[in-house]
């Protein structure tokens, strides 16, 4: 007994497997900012920066600062500044200028806001055995759902609007600007500006993506498992449609019945297949990312009937249930794949 559509699932697989592996790979470059900070001592640190400084030098140490984000998140106003601090901090420590030293940390009061712990900025971390240390620190746990008929209905039917370089967004937001053009004939101009705020929202979605894979949000990509697999709304809640084989819930005890209960997994709690592992690794060495890890964690959503790990682990087994993954980035979730 499967509680999806199989050829469907395995016909969409094919496809994101092909835009999962499509790209060139782009040569590193690190900027010659971070050189230079990188060049400054731990005491140069702690004298323009005080503890902070110790600490952020000791977060400089352990990230690649060839990562294409790190980058990204450069504070320019703030790179000046420590830059500015640590040649004096050098300058004072070289001329032993001891009455100047306690003073640049209090000069500067300098603290940069996008510095976070190594557990929310894993994928920037250079050590693999260290990403995997944090990436292990993550347990599974079940996914919450607001369970409001109206959430039910409005999620899509499948993940295709959401796969990698995927624009049938595109179609998605001519047909609620059609819908909306609808309310404006109509005189319901309160109505259409809703309409049209939802479609900024929408396209901000689209519009924000990493390397084309798409922002979906953990109860949304739950809904829609749900509907890939024979569950259906039935008075106030979700249920799968029709009871599992004895044979494979016998030994288990199923408080709930057949209420959907979601879980997420992460990666390394989930037996994973040769073909798995393959997309997690080409995932930690992405080419268009120069080679570099494009997320913190790797998530699998199992749409599961319990709270029950082994009776998870059985169903995807028997091939009965069948998980999607989800790409974690500073906490945001992306699509990524079905269970192969």
């Amino acid at each position: 007994m499967k509680t999806y559509d199989a050829p469907a699932i395995h016909k969409s697989q094919n496809h994101l497997e092909t835009e999962i592996f499509k790209g060139e790979k782009k040569s590193p470059e690190v900027s010659e900012v971070w050189l230079k900070l990188q060049d400054y001592t731990t005491d140069e640190f702690k004298v323009a920066m005080g503890t902070y400084g110790v600490g952020l030098k000791s977060f400089l140490n352990s990230i690649d600062l060839a990562h294409p984000d790190v980058d990204n998140a450069e504070d320019k106003a703030f790179v000046a500044r420590a830059m500015e601090a640590l040649a004096l901090s050098r300058f004072a420590i070289n001329e032993k200028l001891d009455t100047l030293v306690p003073d640049l940390k209090k000069i500067f009061k300098l603290r940069l806001k996008s510095v976070k712990p190594h557990s929310q900025v894993v994928r920037l971390l250079k050590s693999a055995d260290v990403r995997q240390e944090f990436r292990s620190l993550k347990k599974s746990q079940p996914i919450t759902l607001r369970n409001e008929k109206s959430n039910w209905e409005s999620a899509p039917s499948d993940f295709s609007l959401y796969f990698r370089n995927s624009d049938k967004y595109k179609d998605e937001v001519k047909r609620i600007e059609e819908h909306a053009a609808k309310y404006n004939e109509l005189g319901c101009s309160s109505m259409y500006r809703e309409v049209m705020k939802s479609i900024d929202i929408f396209k901000d979605v689209f519009v924000d993506s990493c390397y084309g894979f798409y922002k979906i949000s953990m109860n949304t990509a739950a809904l829609i498992c749900a509907k890939m697999h024979s569950y259906r709304w039935h008075n106030g809640r979700i249920k799968l449609n029709e009871p599992l084989p004895s044979e494979i819930t016998s030994g288990f005890s199923l408080s709930n019945g057949r209420r959907y209960f979601p879980y997420v997994y992460p990666a390394h709690e989930l037996g994973l297949s040769a073909k798995m592992k393959k997309i997690l690794n080409h995932l930690d060495a992405f080419p268009e990312a120069c080679g570099k890890p494009l997320f913190d964690h790797h998530l699998f959503i199992v749409p599961g009937i319990s709270d029950i790990k082994d009776l998870h682990l059985k169903l995807i087994k028997n091939k009965i249930i069948s998980p999607i993954l989800l790409g974690e980035k500073d906490g945001s979730c992306y699509f990524i794949s079905h269970w192969r």
